[in-house]
């Protein structure tokens, strides 16, 4: 999958956000210490920045580390790591106050997913947050090389992984085929804060 995604990211350029997680900070009395699993090459967390007292970003792809770490400017409280998602629990982080998963839970071998989440709900501590993108199947994929390993597992079965959390917010957008994702889609948005 590593080539893939290198690929993909050698061939797209992301500019903006695509959620913008910059009210989520108020949640927080200090700066919060912050883990983007999957950060592509830092669209989501760059503007965090100046409010976090550290980044923490990790993504598969050595092509979008690189693209972040172009991105950083002067900035010295993050540190990129080329690891798979699924190594996290190996690499010995610590707590984080904030777990950003955007775009990534989908993409993990169909049956890790909950497994997943419980281990970024370990890293997260106390009265810490969770945010959760992730691409729930309307249609099934067709078969090209970035959404033939899609999981098609629907997002309420990884939502019973937060029975015990706060839900602070929850929506669900339907989005029509295009040219990047060929098929007919939900994307869910989550954001979880733990008791």
């Amino acid at each position: 999958m590593t080539s893939v995604w290198d690929e993909f990211y050698q061939n797209t350029s992301f500019g903006s956000p695509c959620v913008h997680y910059q009210w989520i900070i108020h949640l927080f009395a200090n700066r919060p210490r912050i883990l983007d699993v999957g950060c592509g090459n830092g669209r989501n967390t760059l503007p965090l920045i100046p409010i976090a007292s550290e980044i923490v970003a990790i993504d598969s792809s050595k092509i979008a580390i690189e693209q972040y770490r172009g991105r950083l400017g002067g900035a010295s409280n993050v540190t990129l790591i080329h690891a798979d998602a699924l190594t996290l629990f190996d690499l010995h982080l610590g707590s984080f106050d904030l777990v950003l998963c955007h775009g990534l839970l989908h993409l993990l071998p169909r049956g890790s997913q909950h497994s997943f989440v419980r281990l970024i709900q370990g890293l997260t501590g106390h009265r810490g947050v969770n945010v959760v993108v992730a691409i729930d199947q309307c249609d099934p994929a067709p078969a090209s090389s970035l959404t033939a390993s899609y999981s098609r597992i629907p997002f309420s079965e990884v939502e019973i992984e937060y029975q015990r959390w706060e839900c602070l917010f929850h929506d669900r957008t339907v989005f029509e085929p295009t040219v990047f994702l060929p098929n007919r889609r939900s994307t869910h948005r989550s954001i979880w804060r733990k008791l």
